[in-house]
């Protein structure tokens, strides 16, 4: 609330506080209306008395709040922008324009027919090749899978066949009733022709008893009725 005559004292205007009834009556009010006459109190200069009109006699006690020197008035803000040139400006106008300017010419409408029919065929161009510019057929093969087929090999090489169990019986006998040094069983395989070794095992485990001797070397020996038969034959 602003003044004009001086009255308040330490400012040209007040904050006041106002009372919900009051304020919602100067809202409403329309324009060129009289809100009120402003009673100063001379014995305090912290409130006013609003009037509602000089022929009422009721009116609002309003105290102030905070005086005109107690908030100085914040300036207004001004926002400026400036957009700042780098490098250097080139300026005047140009001496000429070049444009792409089609031919008209017989010629280049020949020309444009030409491919337009070309473009619109399905052709295909083959060319023959020799066998010394491909470089595929100079390198080895490759060969898919090659390490399976190589495994299956040497499976197969591996496979032994099943020997007469009879003949392989009487192989050993003769092998191990012959006078030499006990052999171990990798020596008595190679000697009777490297059969199957599961087959070579049962015979052995049938005529033949496990001897350990130094160094933990397992030799093979005939049992005592197959070497007293082995003897009187």
């Amino acid at each position: 609330m602003g003044f004009d005559d001086g009255v308040s004292g330490d400012g040209t205007w007040w904050l006041l506080k106002v009372p919900l009834r009051l304020g919602t009556e100067w809202n409403e009010a329309p324009a060129g209306t009289l809100l009120g006459e402003v009673e100063v109190s001379a014995s305090s200069n912290t409130q006013l008395r609003v009037i509602r009109g000089s022929q009422s006699t009721s009116g609002y006690d309003l105290v102030r709040q905070v005086g005109g020197t107690d908030v100085p008035m914040r300036p207004f803000r001004r926002v400026t922008h400036e957009n700042e040139v780098r490098g250097s400006l080139v300026g005047g106008q140009p001496r000429a324009s070049f444009g792409l300017k089609p031919q008209r010419g017989i010629g280049y409408r020949r020309d444009l027919r030409t491919r337009m029919f070309e473009s619109m065929q399905a052709t295909r161009v083959t060319q023959t090749i020799d066998d010394a510019d491909l470089p595929s057929r100079v390198s080895k093969p490759i060969t898919i899978f090659k390490r399976n087929r190589e495994e299956q090999q040497t499976s197969s090489k591996r496979t032994r066949s099943q020997v007469d169990r009879g003949g392989l019986k009487s192989l050993l006998l003769a092998l191990l009733s012959a006078p030499h040094d006990p052999m171990a069983f990798k020596e008595i395989s190679k000697r009777v022709g490297e059969p199957p070794q599961g087959q070579l095992k049962d015979a052995l485990g049938e005529i033949a008893d496990k001897q350990k001797g130094e160094g933990g070397r397992v030799t093979f020996h005939l049992k005592p009725e197959y070497r007293d038969n082995s003897a009187a034959a």
